[in-house]
């Protein structure tokens, strides 16, 4: 799955833009606080890595 696709599955769950240094994007959710997006947009992230951001998250992101 690529890294834009997660970013777009992140956003429609509540979670917002709130700042951008190079290609590290921090995101916010009340509740949550601050989760840093560290991907290049075109990178495949692989299924361990979204594990990882669904448990760090919240969002169910896989099948």
């Amino acid at each position: 799955m690529r890294a834009r696709e997660v970013y777009k599955i992140l956003q429609k769950d509540g979670w917002i833009y709130k700042r951008q240094k190079g290609s590290h994007i921090t995101l916010f959710k009340k509740g949550f606080g601050n989760y840093i997006f560290s991907f290049n947009m075109n990178e495949d992230i692989k299924s361990k890595m979204i594990s990882k951001i669904e448990k760090k998250t919240g969002t169910k992101i896989g099948n």
